[in-house]
C-alpha cells in the first residue's frame, strides 16, 4: 500500500452499515412516543374534564330539584328563580351537545353551552374536540347514549319549573296541588338521578379505558425504544470491532512503517514494517522512545521540556537511527488522536525515502564530478573559483590557483583509450 493509500485510508471515515437508518427509527419512536404522550394526556384531561362537569351537572338537576322542593312547602318567589338558575348548568350542557350533532357542528354554541354549565374555560375545547371526535368510540359511546336519555326528564324538569312560575301569580297553591307537584318532582328528580349514576358510572369506565390504553401504549412504547436501542448497540459494537479489526490488519500488514505512541513519545504499537526500515525487532521497538528512534535535532521540544507534537506531527522528512546507528531518511507524517479520557495517541506513518536521498547525492556528483576520473569537472571549477573571489571581496583573504599540463596527453588517449 502507497503512501496516498494510505492517508486516503487515515481520512476516511467509514460508514456503519444501516446505521443511518436505526438512528432515524430510534429517533423517530421517540419523537411518536412524545406526539403519543401528548395525545394521551390530552384523553386523560378530556377525561377529567367530563367528569369533572357530569359532576357539574348533577350537582345543578339536584340543586334545582330542591328549590323547587322549598318552593312547594313555603311559596317563596325566590325558590323558583333559585331553580331557575340551577336549571341553566345541566341545559348549558343540553345546547352544547345538541349543537355539537348537528350535520354541521354549531362550535360557537356549543362554546357558550358548556361555558352555562360551569365547565372551566381551559377545559372547553377538550370537550369539543373529544365530543365530535371520540363519543362513538368504546366507553365514551355508552356513556353519550346515557347522556341522551336524561333529556326528556331534565326538559320535563323545565316545564315543571316553567309551570309553576306561571302559577306563582294566581296566588298560593292548595295542599293537593302541591302534594300532586311533588309526586311529580320526586319522580322526576328519582329517574334523573338514577341516569346521572349510570352516566357517571360510564364515564369512569371510560377514563379507566383511557388510563389503561396509557399504560399499554406507554409500556409497549418504552419496550420497542428499549429493544431498538439493544439492536442498535449491539450493532454499533459489532462495527466497531469489525472497523478495529480491519484496522489492525492494515496496521500490521503496511508496507510502510505505522507507530502508535503516547502523549510521552513512548511507542505503543509498531508494525513489521516499521522495525524492518530501523532493523529492530518489532518486540524491541515497543520499549523504545520517539528520542531513541530520531538522530539527534529532529525531536521537537517545547518550552517545559515535553514533545511539542502540534509542531511535530508536520509532514516532512526525518532522520532516524537505526539498529547500528546508521542514518535513514523517513517521509513523515502523523495524527493525534483524544481518547475519551483527555489522554493523546498519537499515530504515524513513516516511508523509507532514503533511497530517494542516495540517489539525489549521486545525481548531484554525477553533475559536479567527471565520471572517467572522478576529479571535479570544469563546471565545479567555475562555481568554487566564483565562490572563492565572492569570499575575497566581502572577507578578504588570499586563494592560489594550481595549473598542471600534461604533455602528449592526448596522444596517450588516443593510443591506449581513456581508460589507460
Amino acid at each position: 500500500m502507497g503512501r496516498s493509500g494510505m492517508d486516503q485510508q487515515r481520512r476516511r471515515v467509514p460508514m456503519t452499515r444501516g446505521l443511518g437508518l436505526r438512528f432515524a427509527l430510534l429517533t423517530g419512536m421517540a419523537i411518536g412516543l412524545v406526539a403519543l404522550s401528548a395525545v394521551i394526556q390530552e384523553l386523560q384531561a378530556a377525561s377529567t374534564a367530563w367528569i369533572a362537569g357530569q359532576g357539574y351537572w348533577s350537582r345543578g338537576q339536584q340543586d334545582a330539584t330542591a328549590a323547587l322542593s322549598r318552593y312547594l312547602a313555603r311559596g317563596h318567589l325566590q325558590d323558583l328563580q333559585d331553580a331557575q338558575r340551577a336549571l341553566q348548568v345541566p341545559l348549558g350542557d343540553l345546547q352544547a351537545r345538541k349543537a355539537l350533532e348537528q350535520p354541521e357542528p354549531d362550535e360557537a354554541t356549543a362554546r357558550a353551552g358548556f361555558l352555562r354549565g360551569g365547565n372551566a374555560r381551559a377545559d372547553i375545547p377538550r370537550l369539543i374536540f373529544s365530543f365530535r371526535h371520540a363519543r362513538n368510540v368504546g366507553a365514551f359511546r355508552e356513556a353519550t347514549w346515557l347522556w341522551r336519555q336524561t333529556d326528556a326528564d331534565l326538559l320535563a324538569l323545565q316545564a315543571l319549573a316553567e309551570e309553576l312560575q306561571r302559577r306563582h301569580g294566581t296566588g298560593p297553591l292548595d295542599g293537593a296541588a302541591v302534594d300532586d307537584y311533588l309526586q311529580r318532582l320526586r319522580g322526576i328528580d328519582h329517574q334523573l338521578r338514577a341516569q346521572a349514576q349510570a352516566f357517571s358510572q360510564a364515564l369512569l369506565r371510560m377514563a379507566r379505558a383511557v388510563r389503561i390504553a396509557t399504560l399499554a401504549v406507554g409500556g409497549l412504547s418504552v419496550l420497542l425504544i428499549s429493544l431498538m436501542a439493544v439492536a442498535l448497540a449491539r450493532r454499533v459494537g459489532k462495527d466497531l470491532t469489525e472497523h478495529e479489526s480491519r484496522f489492525r490488519a492494515a496496521f500490521y500488514q503496511a508496507n510502510v512503517g505505522m507507530l502508535k505512541l503516547d502523549a510521552a513519545g513512548r511507542v505503543v504499537e509498531a508494525n513489521q514494517a516499521m522495525a524492518d526500515i530501523l532493523d529492530h525487532r518489532r518486540d524491541v521497538l515497543l520499549q523504545m522512545s520517539l528520542t531513541d528512534l530520531l538522530m539527534e535535532g529532529e525531536l521537537v521540544i517545547d518550552e517545559v521540556g515535553r514533545i511539542d507534537w502540534d509542531r511535530q506531527l508536520r509532514p516532512g522528512e526525518l532522520r532516524f537511527r537505526r539498529r547500528d546507528g546508521s542514518l535513514v531518511w523517513g517521509r513523515w507524517s502523523g495524527t493525534g488522536v483524544r481518547t475519551a479520557d483527555g489522554r493523546l495517541s498519537v499515530f504515524a506513518i513513516v516511508e523509507d525515502v532514503s533511497q530517494n536521498h542516495a540517489l539525489a547525492r549521486e545525481i548531484e556528483h554525477h553533475a559536479s564530478h567527471d565520471p572517467l576520473t572522478g576529479l571535479i569537472n570544469r563546471r565545479e571549477i567555475e562555481r568554487l573559483l566564483e565562490k572563492s573571489l565572492l569570499q575575497v571581496r566581502t572577507d578578504g583573504g588570499t586563494h592560489a590557483l594550481g595549473y598542471i599540463n600534461l604533455d602528449h596527453f592526448k596522444l596517450v588517449n588516443d593510443s591506449f583509450g581513456h581508460a589507460a
